[in-house]
């Protein structure tokens, strides 16, 4: 999933010679698991009774107490949209860096196929290039700056003779963009909420309302039909023949980035240690279930993770579940995982949560490991599940004792 662009709240609180400083982060986030970019928030102070709407999509407010001063809103780090946009073969496009920083540019298809590079150093400011396309088609312009990354979707219709990134020079300073001379101290009710454009319709946020004090990173969510939820937990719909409805988070995580529980094959609990030896249906000899005498080939609710832990209707995916998935959904490795697209346009995202033997845990950020529900036909050792990398994707099957993650599923009666 492409890293997601920040809207970033500075609260500068200042008194006399004493100063401190409050940075909220905020984030558009679309069915729970796509990024989507804020048209504008607005920011209620609760206590003193004013509200400011900042109507520039990523911005940066600041606050501050200090006798006199004012309350400022100005442009973020990140790109701008590339202006025109769709264009006939060349478009141009900028960068807002808050600080000195190592910055590379990649513009790539949907697919994560390279088509041009820029690299170099850049001071703070905004920073102009100039992108030129030949393939008429959609692109992702990924910018990383320093440690963060960004990235913007592109339409080219022409043909713009290379495929390339030109730096086009320093564009100007960070600019002011609002001023408000409201009043903000550490530890106001402060409420919340954002709009997007979504299918043509401005959506608000769900609204967060809180005592803001320290550094945070909060989430706006927007939905719309095609996600849902089911026993508290999120679901979206890609538009699969099935109807199958895929969970939004991996089981025993709280965001679509996060990795999750590890479980091994039929076991609904952490542990310390993955091994025969603390493989609940392993004696050292035999299988004590899901042997050969018991018929069992695939995890019963009992046994499922996903069910026991998330509650009826959830549960493991199936082989021809997973297969329906990559047959209907585009995918594309981007930082640390997978995004999955629908033909309906709603994705999911499943992070590349490594996998866990004896006590450690192995690849994370570089490969992904789902279990799925089905034992493997040819040996009762082993189980199905879906492997993925940056170039890799396979089903294949693994020692059941292995700790993978699970990415639930539930059915449209549910």
């Amino acid at each position: 999933m492409k890293k997601i662009l920040f809207v970033m709240f500075m609260l500068l609180i200042s008194a006399g010679a004493f100063a401190q400083e409050t940075i909220v982060s905020f984030s558009g986030r679309l069915n729970g698991s796509e990024y989507c970019q804020l048209d504008s928030v607005v920011v209620t102070n609760l206590e003193s009774h004013w509200s400011e709407t900042v109507v520039y999509p990523d911005s940066v407010i600041v606050l501050s107490v200090r006798m006199g001063s004012d309350v400022t809103i100005a442009e973020s780090q990140g790109l701008l949209q590339n202006v025109p946009n769709p264009f006939n073969g060349e478009t141009r496009v900028e960068l807002s860096v808050l600080h000195c920083e190592n910055v590379s540019l990649r513009l790539l298809d949907v697919t994560g196929k390279v088509y041009a590079q820029y690299d170099g150093r850049l001071n703070e400011g905004t920073h102009a290039f100039v992108v030129t396309a030949t393939k008429p088609q959609t692109y992702i312009l990924n910018a990383v700056v320093g440690e963060k990354s960004y990235s913007i979707k592109m339409v080219n219709v022409g043909d713009g003779g290379s495929c390339g990134i030109e730096y086009a020079g320093f564009s100007g300073n960070i600019k002011t963009k609002l001023t408000s001379s409201n009043e903000f101290h550490v530890g106001d009710n402060m409420r919340y909420v954002g709009y997007a454009t979504i299918g043509g319709v401005a959506v608000p946020s769900i609204v967060v309302v809180q005592r803001q004090q320290e550094n945070e990173d909060l989430v706006l969510n927007f939905y719309y039909p095609g996600q849902g939820t089911l026993n508290g937990h999120d679901w979206v719909d890609l538009g699969l023949p099935s109807g199958t409805r895929w969970a939004t988070c991996n089981v025993g995580a709280s965001s679509p980035e996060g990795y999750g529980t590890y479980f091994a094959w039929g076991e609904t609990f952490n542990k310390a240690m993955y091994d025969w030896d603390t493989y609940i249906y392993y004696n050292g000899l035999s299988f004590t279930k899901y042997n050969d005498s018991d018929n069992l080939v695939v995890i019963q609710p009992s046994d499922d993770a996903a069910t026991i832990i998330w509650g009826d209707g959830w549960r493991i995916p199936t082989v021809e579940e997973l297969q329906e998935l990559f047959e209907y959904c585009n995918h594309n490795w981007t930082i640390n995982g997978l995004i999955l697209t629908g033909c309906n346009g709603n994705t999911i995202f499943l992070p590349a949560s490594g996998d866990r033997c004896t006590s450690n845990v192995y690849n994370v950020g570089i490969e992904g490991y789902y279990w799925l529900s089905s034992l493997d036909s040819e040996s009762l050792y082993y189980a199905y599940y879906l492997f993925f990398s940056s170039n890799r994707l396979y089903l294949s099957s693994l020692y059941r004792f292995y700790g993978l993650s699970v990415r639930a599923v539930c059915s449209p009666e549910n």
